[in-house]
């Protein structure tokens, strides 16, 4: 099943960059787009574990870290939307931010194992403790070399946003892995979803709610029904692949293998894609060879 888990993650990467081209295109909606999302999240792991659901398994609605988690998931979520949209004209500052955050997750990983003694998560068992510090700073300075020449002249908006989405994307990527292994990982991501639908459709119904009544008009009988519907309801079927690849992925692999191998493969994934559909080649050797390093650095000092 490892060996599986491993295998999955094109399937998963190839489907989460469609996804996130398609919540661009959305992107006026975006809580209200959250919501519906984790409202058919929630909805496809209770039909297709419906003979599993057992409430003893739901245990960690009594663990305080569990709400912890999913606030941390849902402010970065909110952080994340405003910092693209602040430097929407100068978007390769919040990739490389996200990418950034690669180089403290090994720490961030042994920070959570201190604070809260997991008990039930998958660790890497490091050779010595000098390899953490040496899987930081190789992932850091590959960081800052694959992203050096693709600054442009632009302004950076709002550097403390910036700086808090860092730190938030680190800690919630990792603390939702372990949380899920600590605890069953459908029920747990199946009651997340839950609480996601909550917050994001208040916020929706407070920041969004003229754009999602034009939304909901738009799926039923607008100026361009046919698109609009097929690109959304693909982006819902995706979303639930997502999550299924997820539970058994993050059932079987350490918390910072899926961070660090589901960023970098982000960025692969994406040049791909761009290539196939919008026919613009934006890899080179030098890139190819830094995400090479990345993949090599992560086994090398992980596996």
């Amino acid at each position: 099943m490892i060996i599986l888990s491993y295998w999955l993650f094109p399937l998963l990467l190839v489907v989460t960059v469609h996804i996130q081209k398609l919540q661009i295109e959305f992107y006026k909606y975006k809580y209200f787009n959250a919501a519906v999302l984790a409202l058919v999240g929630t909805g496809f792991l209770l039909l297709t574990n419906f003979n599993k659901i057992d409430f003893h398994n739901f245990r960690f609605l009594l663990d305080y870290k569990f709400y912890l988690c999913q606030t941390i998931g849902v402010i970065f979520m909110i952080l994340q939307f405003k910092a693209r949209k602040n430097n929407e004209h100068n978007l390769t500052i919040c990739y490389f931010v996200n990418f950034l955050s690669l180089a403290i997750i090994p720490f961030v990983s042994i920070g959570l194992m201190y604070l809260f003694s997991f008990k039930n998560t998958i660790e890497v068992q490091y050779d010595s403790p000098s390899d953490i510090y040496y899987l930081s700073i190789s992932l850091f300075v590959l960081a800052i070399l694959f992203y050096i020449d693709k600054f442009k002249s632009k302004s950076i908006n709002n550097v403390k946003q910036l700086g808090l989405v860092f730190i938030f994307g680190a800690v919630s990527g990792v603390f939702g892995s372990k949380m899920m292994q600590e605890y069953d990982p459908v029920n747990y991501m199946m009651i997340a979803t839950v609480f996601n639908v909550v917050v994001f459709s208040i916020l929706s119904f407070v920041k969004e709610k003229k754009e999602s009544v034009r939304l909901v008009s738009i799926l039923e009988d607008g100026d361009k029904p046919k698109s609009y519907k097929k690109d959304y309801i693909f982006m819902m079927l995706s979303y639930c692949v997502t999550l299924y690849i997820n539970t058994i992925i993050i059932s079987n692999i350490p918390a910072e293998q899926y961070s660090i191998i589901r960023n970098v493969g982000l960025i692969l994934v994406n040049y791909v894609y761009t290539y196939h559909y919008d026919k613009i080649n934006l890899m080179n050797f030098k890139d190819s060879f830094v995400l090479a390093l990345m993949i090599f650095v992560l086994v090398y000092f992980t596996a």
